[in-house]
């Protein structure tokens, strides 16, 4: 006699295995036809609507179960009623394919009610199946706080049963219960449903619970990457491997792949990548030449990883290499899952080649596509390369192939090649999407969109863009040649030389009207109080010909350590401690005199604030000169306040810049000056990068998944600067580049913000005007084309549909730079008055023997004007402001 139960079990685990259905569909024929000549109707009723069921005779298995139910609902035989149990619950699953939710609940609540204090194994599985099948429901309509309540209740009937199948069941739905709670970001109850789960079945040896513990840990892992936690989820990961490693079942290979894939994406985001590199290596090493399909496609998913780590280092032959090893193996192979995988290799193999060998690029994406038509991350590699070649139209139409598949996800490329393209962004999605509304993006999602204004930038002016470019590699050809470890000297000759010409302090005093390279620092003057901010090189000859005397100095600010902006602050000290000792040894008659009317009647002391690095700097110094000139000395910390003057608040700002005595411990400054009932701000970024910078072996580079600087800044509408001062540093070539970039912070770089760390400060903040200043050297021809297509290219475009005054006003920064706060005007330098800041203009002094390359300002409409007479505007501005003369920041004659 057969006995069907044990056949049925077995053919069910098979089947579980290897996924065949037509096999097991075949079985199951073959096996209701005996019980049909034995006569075991229940069974061979129960079989033939799974046979129904198995073959998607949804109405079929609906009518033979209710059969079933109906003939031996009553019955007293134990595998009558078993059956009976089972067929409700198959007549669930039927309902649940048909979308029939109602039907489909009161099959499975007919089970556990009927069953539920059933003490036989056969029917407690059915209750225990009826419960968890009702919980996937629940999950399905997103009623996730029913679905985990069906969950409990199983674990609470059944949790303490013994018998393998149900330990089996309950450890599933407490996996289930995870997910749930996943879903509804409860971490850390989340946490404790795996662990609950290696609790209870840490000791078993059964091969379907040490599945569900590879499962929990592996999910606790994944969880705890997504914490940010990725120390533990590193352990947890090579918990599974060390437990699991020498498995031969299938399905515990999978889970010590899986954990090993996922080793390495946790090792990529603490951006270990070696480590990260050598974890899918292993993987590739354990399983590389398996045949198992799911084994192969986590494999190959973990070659794709390696090989995008390996591109993103710019290790594009070695990608390459791992690209085609994954389409080798896989070829030829018609699983789905797999087929994506080699689409995808294919595309990442064509992005790797774009640069240099288009053509061939091109061919691996149609390849691609020919597999997998509808990866939408193939059409947009296509998009990509085609833009980077210059096939504008192509790529607009590959790009609206993957937003047709992928809206959300490529919505910024779309915006970005429309821009570019010269389409306009909302008329082309309604094109796409006729009834779907536009959402406004966030100003915080349009960086691409800016990256596109700037590569139209480049094209307006690229011979400029050329130049600079050229100027750039001479520059760091010149530096390269200093700093070469070959020296020039003769190692035969003894010779002293003397490369110093004045002593003491009087180097100190500027002296010459001869222009030169300068550097320099920012002077604030507020109610007769003046603050010295960042007194790098030259800023003593800059002070002195802007009119400005020792005397003007009550408060000096360091923002960080580098030379560049603390050079002359010793000279400052040293001149100050030269004018108290001159106060109290005049001799001349008429300089006591002097003194006398100035009301000049005690020592000169000032106010010292220092950033953490620059104290250290300098410590030895403040200490040397025993507080003669310094009335206090106050550190700098991020999210500090200081009351500075009458109605003058400043507040420190954080800077991500690495000043070589600290790598985080520079600042930025925001002062707030209230005049009546008005406020008026001014923000000074100082040195920083857009991003921190990274620590240990990748310290010269930044972390693009922290927060960005003007996130730190705190800037909404109700306190948005009306002068903002933003150093751009030097520029990257991949900031000009035609070329698209995924991700534009890719052409960020560390400590300073560059064009595009510039531009999205400035377009966050929205400053009324805003000056870029700190330019490296070799842009000494390019301030000005820059600046001019920032603002027609790139600002005026890129807020063209805002309100007006909403567009920020964008200068270059320059020793003729006169803004006054509390009016929001600036000194036309040809006109010799003040004008309001919305109508400011400026043009670059080059003509001439005598030009300085100066920048100088005015006006708008008086560009004519100063050019036809450039030589006598800027002698003459620059006469009366050294002699303090003419309507400027002078006293009255």
């Amino acid at each position: 006699m057969t006995n069907f139960k044990k056949e049925y079990e077995i053919l069910g685990r098979k089947y579980r295995i290897d996924g065949n259905k037509d096999a097991f569909i075949k079985e199951l024929k073959k096996l209701q036809s005996r019980s049909e000549s034995e006569g075991f109707n229940a069974w061979s009723i129960y079989l033939k609507g799974r046979i129904a069921l198995e073959e998607n005779r949804l109405d079929e298995t609906v009518k033979i179960f209710n059969e079933l139910v109906r003939l031996f609902g009553k019955s007293t035989d134990m595998a009558d009623l078993s059956l009976v149990a089972k067929a409700l619950v198959s007549k669930g699953v039927a309902f649940n394919q048909m979308k029939k939710e109602k039907e489909e609940f009161k099959a499975y609540d007919e089970v556990i009610k009927k069953f539920y204090d059933a003490k036989e194994i056969e029917l407690k599985e059915s209750v225990a199946r009826a419960l968890f099948n009702k919980g996937i429901a629940l999950g399905e309509q997103k009623n996730t706080r029913a679905e985990i309540e069906a969950y409990d209740q199983l674990v609470r009937r059944f949790g303490e049963d013994e018998e393998v199948e149900l330990k089996e069941m309950v450890a599933t739905t407490l996996f289930n219960k995870g997910v749930a709670l996943g879903d509804l970001n409860k971490s850390n109850e989340e946490i404790k449903v795996y662990d609950e789960i290696i609790r209870r079945c840490g000791k078993a040896q059964e091969i379907e619970l040490k599945e569900q513990i590879a499962m929990a840990l592996i999910n606790k892992g994944v969880l705890m990457g997504k914490l940010k936690r990725f120390e533990e989820a590193v352990k947890i990961f090579d918990e599974v491997i060390k437990k699991f490693h020498d498995t031969k079942t299938a399905e515990l290979k999978e889970n010590v792949a899986t954990a090993l894939l996922n080793k390495g994406i946790v090792l990529e985001k603490k951006e270990k990548t070696e480590e990260a590199v050598a974890a899918y290596e292993e993987l590739d090493k354990r399983y590389g030449n398996t045949e198992e399909k799911v084994l192969k496609e986590i494999v190959a998913a973990a070659l794709i990883n390696k090989g995008e780590t390996l591109s993103r280092k710019g290790r594009h032959k070695d990608a390459i290499k791992v690209y085609n090893k994954v389409i080798h193996r896989c070829r030829n192979d018609d699983t789905e899952k797999i087929k994506i995988q080699v689409a995808m290799a294919l595309s990442n193999k064509g992005l790797a080649l774009s640069d240099k060998k288009q053509e061939e690029a091109i061919k691996l994406f149609d390849m691609a596509l020919k597999i997998n038509p509808k990866n939408a991350t193939v059409w947009r590699n296509r998009s990509i390369s085609e833009y980077n070649r210059g096939n504008l139209k192509r790529s607009f139409e590959d790009i609206r192939q993957a937003i047709k598949i992928k809206p959300d996800e490529y919505k910024n490329v779309f915006r970005f090649i429309c821009r570019t393209a010269g389409r306009n962004f909302e008329k082309e999605w309604k094109k796409l999407f006729p009834k779907a509304k536009i959402k406004e993006a966030k100003a915080e999602e349009r960086l691409p969109e800016l990256q596109a204004f700037i590569v139209n930038l480049r094209k307006a002016y690229k011979k400029e863009a050329d130049e600079f470019l050229k100027k750039k590699k001479e520059w760091e050809n010149k530096q390269q040649q200093f700093l070469t470890p070959e020296s020039n000297l003769d190692n035969k000759y003894s010779v002293f030389m003397v490369l110093r010409r004045w002593n003491s302090y009087t180097p100190a005093i500027p002296t010459s009207d001869r222009e030169r390279s300068k550097g320099g620092g920012y002077f604030l003057w507020h109610k007769g109080k003046g603050f010295v901010i960042d007194p790098g090189y030259n800023f003593l000859e800059n002070f002195h010909e802007a009119g400005c005397r020792i005397c003007d100095i009550d408060n000096i600010i360091l923002t960080h350590a580098h030379n560049d902006h603390t050079i002359d602050f010793e000279s400052i000290m040293t001149l100050l401690n030269e004018y108290n000792k001159r106060l109290e040894e005049v001799k001349n008659k008429e300089e006591k005199t002097a003194q006398k009317k100035s009301n000049i009647r005690t020592k000169k002391k000032v106010n010292i604030y220092l950033n953490n690095g620059s104290f250290m700097k300098f410590s030895g110094l403040l200490d040397l000169r025993d507080k003669k000139c310094i009335e206090k000395i106050y550190t700098l910390n991020a999210g500090h306040d200081f009351s500075v003057g009458k109605h003058l608040k400043m507040r420190v700002l954080p800077s991500y810049h690495d000043e070589s005595l600290s790598r985080d411990q520079s600042v930025g400054l925001f002062f707030t000056i209230r005049t009546g009932k008005k406020v008026k701000r001014l923000l000074l970024t100082s040195d920083t990068g857009l991003f921190p910078l990274k620590n240990g072996k990748q310290q010269n580079r930044i972390k693009s998944k922290r927060e960005e600087i003007w996130r730190a800044y705190k800037i909404s509408e109700k306190n948005r600067p009306d002068l903002m001062v933003v150093h751009i540093g030097s520029i990257k070539e991949e900031e000009l580049s035609e070329k698209y970039r995924p991700d534009p912070k890719e052409a960020c770089y560390p400590n300073h913000l560059g064009i595009i760390g510039s531009a999205w400060v400035i377009a966050m903040c929205r400053p009324k005007l805003s000056v870029v200043s700190e330019f490296g050297e070799e842009m000494q021809d390019f301030r000005y084309p820059l600046l001019k297509g920032l603002q027609e290219n790139v600002f005026d475009k890129f807020f063209e549909d805002e309100p007006e005054g909403y567009v920020p006003r964008v200068i270059p920064g320059d020793l003729a730079l006169m803004y006054e706060l509390e009016t929001e005007k600036f000194y036309d330098c040809v006109k010799g008055k003040w004008a309001p800041c919305e109508e400011i203009d400026f043009r670059v002094y080059n003509k001439g023997r005598d030009a300085d390359d100066g920048i100088y300002y005015f006006e708008k409409g008086k560009s004519d004007e100063f050019e036809q007479d450039m030589k006598n505007i800027v002698d003459q501005f620059k006469a009366n402001r050294k002699r303090a003369k003419g309507e400027m920041y002078f006293k009255s004659d």
